[in-house]
């Protein structure tokens, strides 16, 4: 009488304990997965509140300069027009962008059993931070031309090419925030699926 092996066998207990050695195995992996998204997450953000920070500052910057063009008095129409315009401009960019980001930023400090929530949430702002950027550039097209057409009346040194330098910049950022926005698209798209599937 042969005696059959043991890993021959197939018995409900060792279809249990194969699946529970594949959770077992799956579980660091979904942990270390989470750590690095709760790390991930808070790096961006971090770096979105510095962009924030660097744009108030930029608005303040303007601000001042208007003002000091103001008080002295000898600075040019354009200057001062297109300094007024672009510091509203900047002061309903930062209110936008600080209503975007104000409600991912609440969910960064969860941990990690809300992480996938949490970087959902901020890629959701991302791509509406995208928008309002490019946004932006559309609507800084026709001062910014306008001030170079301004001061070409002033100043001779201006020619046709600020124009080119200023349309081809823009259109630079353009394309930057364009290929950020599809980045930000696929990998919230990958997150919600991954979501979907736990």
């Amino acid at each position: 009488m042969t005696r059959q092996s043991p890993l021959n066998e197939e018995s409900p207990l060792d279809d249990s304990w194969l699946a529970i050695s594949q959770d077992w195995q799956e579980q660091p992996y979904e942990k270390a997965n989470l750590d690095a998204l709760v790390r991930k997450t808070r790096r961006r953000t971090w770096w979105a509140k510095a962009c924030l920070v660097a744009n108030i500052l930029a608005t303040a910057g303007m601000l001042v300069t208007l003002l000091v063009g103001l008080y002295r008095g000898d600075w040019e129409t354009p200057h001062l027009v297109t300094l007024a315009v672009l510091f509203v401009s900047s002061v309903v960019y930062v209110y936008i962008e600080i209503k975007i980001r104000s409600a991912a930023w609440q969910l960064n400090d969860a941990g990690p059993d809300h992480a996938l929530k949490a970087a959902i949430s901020g890629g959701k702002s991302s791509l509406q931070y995208a928008r309002l950027m490019k946004w932006s550039f559309y609507f800084l097209i026709i001062p910014l031309n306008w001030y170079a057409y301004a001061m070409m009346e002033f100043r001779e040194k201006i020619t046709w090419k600020t124009f080119a330098f200023i349309n081809v910049f823009l259109l630079v950022m353009y394309i930057c925030t364009h290929i950020y926005q599809k980045k930000r698209e696929r990998e919230l798209a990958s997150l919600k699926q991954f979501s979907e599937n736990n």
